[in-house]
């Protein structure tokens, strides 16, 4: 996220990395295989959408399509 809003403050973009986990993390205890459901992906997405929105970082489409080619490379590998 640094690379893509270089501008924004480290805390603040630690405090959003750190809800970003949160959804994931939540998607994975509940739906384990959520990164082959176009569905549920499309929902975490806006899901971090409206989370980067809600702490002001810009590029906000480019860090959600970002964070969830990192997320399903990082899940989908322990499959």
């Amino acid at each position: 996220m640094e690379v893509l809003a270089p501008d924004m403050d480290h805390a603040k973009l630690q405090a959003t990395a750190m809800a970003i986990g949160g959804i994931y993390a939540t998607a994975q205890r509940e739906q384990a295989l959520w990164f082959i459901m176009d569905a549920y992906k499309k929902e975490l997405k806006r899901q971090v959408r409206k989370v980067l929105t809600e702490h002001g970082v810009a590029e906000a489409k480019a860090i959600r399509d970002a964070v969830e080619e990192f997320a399903v490379h990082a899940y989908a590998g322990k499959h």
